[in-house]
């Protein structure tokens, strides 16, 4: 395994795609243990140092209808359990690196990961079986039907996690997990399914691949590392 840890992102767009050039740009400046993975839509002329462009396959399919398709999140996840990393963090492309960040602490959290045998860590405690037996209020109430949740536990042990930043060890398991989430990507995008909630088919694999994961203990090791810009104008502060 490289003792470097990779970053990756879903960058399509071209604010999204400069967003992500810039975290890029920041984190070469205050870390040396890392790689970056951006899959994109278009060429780039000049890579950037510790940087992986990939471009998404003509056959992926980017919109449906006005919605971008969110479910291509599983691709850049898809090429990081490729690679020889060791630990993996996925990362929304419009998030930013802050002054705070610490390359030292980043190690601790994978040191952390290894003491407690955690293979993901995600934020958003909604657990799939709890959240499907109050359809109606559930943010991912568009879906339960297309999945036939109602009709099997096989999802219940996962969660509806926030899909904007995870964790993960690139093992087996993850691999699964990687390859469930294709799955879903081409079952609900054949069916013009409305992706938004993407975060239930990242559950959806989590309990498919048997992920021993944590949502709580571990934002204090990345404690105001990141920054993103909310739809509402507001700058959410992570992790607290």
């Amino acid at each position: 395994m490289n003792n470097k840890h990779l970053y990756c992102t879903l960058a399509v767009g071209e604010r999204y795609l400069k967003s992500a050039l810039k975290m890029v740009e920041t984190l070469n400046k205050v870390s040396n243990d890392h790689h970056f993975l951006i899959v994109t839509h278009a060429e780039i002329p000049d890579v950037p140092p510790n940087t992986t462009i990939e471009i998404l396959p003509e056959d992926k399919v980017l919109f449906l209808g006005e919605c971008f398709n969110y479910m291509l999140k599983y691709y850049p996840l898809y090429m990081a359990s490729k690679t020889n990393y060791e630990n993996i963090i996925f990362i929304d492309a419009d998030w930013r690196i802050r002054k705070e960040y610490n390359a030292k602490r980043v190690n601790e959290l994978f040191e952390h990961m290894d003491k407690e045998n955690l293979d993901i860590l995600f934020e958003r405690p909604c657990n799939i079986g709890d959240g499907k037996k109050n359809s109606q209020e559930c943010i991912f109430y568009h879906k339960i039907d297309f999945y036939k949740l109602l009709e099997t536990d096989e999802y219940d042990a996962g969660y509806f996690c926030n899909e904007q930043f995870l964790v993960f060890k690139n093992n087996d398991k993850f691999k699964v997990f990687v390859e469930k989430f294709k799955e879903l990507y081409y079952h609900g995008t054949k069916h013009e399914l409305w992706p938004f909630a993407e975060g239930l088919e990242m559950g959806m694999s989590m309990a498919v691949a048997k992920l021993k994961g944590a949502w709580m203990h571990w934002g204090f090791f990345l404690r105001e590392f990141f920054e993103f810009t909310s739809n509402d104008g507001g700058v959410s502060v992570k992790f607290w």
